[in-house]
């Protein structure tokens, strides 16, 4: 599968969460939610 998004793309959601004041980690925390999305 060809990857579309540019590398950096990680790193550009998580500054944007902290911009939001999200937590990274934790229970409800970014990394969290994103394993859930995941099959």
């Amino acid at each position: 599968m060809a990857r579309t998004e540019p590398k950096d793309s990680g790193r550009e959601l998580v500054e944007q969460a902290r911009a939001d004041g999200m937590e990274l980690v934790g229970e409800n925390g970014l990394l969290g939610r994103l394993t859930k999305l995941m099959p």
